[in-house]
């Protein structure tokens, strides 16, 4: 019979991320509802009235494609629409949910280009309250372990996905991977500060 596992086979062993690194690494959730692709076959208007209502806000024409938000139509949004004490409760809501698809769709389950965030995913944004009772993690893991089994497979050329998290994962496990800390210790915080002067966006 057949089993297939997705784990590291090493000189000294096997290993794998598990689901305790992905909360202790990114806090997510790993107990709760699960993160599944229901029944999302809106129309495009359907799909604009969605962001109008649970976003506040209906992208141009250029920024979305199909069932696909582009990241930079969020990002924008967001910097136009900074939130203040003035703003209405509901404001607040859609300005979180619009930061909440950044960080899906530009950190959990990143697209082959990082451009473009899923509208399925507002589904699971449409009532604030009950975000935190998902399984964010164990969806993300999942994510990830597919596309490592699509790349190791010949499927893909790049790998896309969660890959920050199994970066952070291989630094904590793998010590001869992580960067040279006597190295960063180095660096004064003014240096630093100096350093990121010229870039558009500091990390």
């Amino acid at each position: 019979m057949e089993t297939r596992t997705h784990i590291f086979h090493l000189p000294v062993g096997e290993t794998t991320i598990t689901l305790q690194d992905v909360a202790m690494i990114w806090g997510l959730n790993i107990d709760g509802l699960p993160v599944t692709n229901r029944n999302t076959s809106y129309s495009k208007p359907e799909l604009l009235q969605r962001c109008a209502r649970l976003l506040g806000f209906t992208p141009e024409a250029n920024r979305n494609k199909g069932a696909h938000l582009h990241l930079t139509a969020l990002r924008d949004h967001c910097l136009q629409h900074a939130i203040t004490e003035y703003n209405t409760e509901e404001q607040v809501t859609q300005y979180s949910r619009c930061v909440a698809l950044l960080i899906i769709g530009g950190c959990m389950f990143l697209d082959s280009e990082n451009s473009a965030v899923k509208l399925m995913y507002l589904q699971f944004l449409e009532d604030i309250d009950m975000v935190n009772t998902y399984s964010c993690g164990s969806a993300v893991l999942a994510y990830l372990y597919r596309e490592l089994w699509s790349t190791a497979m010949g499927q893909k050329v790049d790998i896309c996905g969660p890959v920050k998290l199994l970066q952070i994962w291989a630094w904590s496990r793998f010590t001869v991977l992580c960067p040279d800390k006597e190295q960063q210790c180095s660096t004064t915080p003014e240096d630093a500060s100096d350093a990121l002067q010229g870039l558009h966006i500091p990390p």
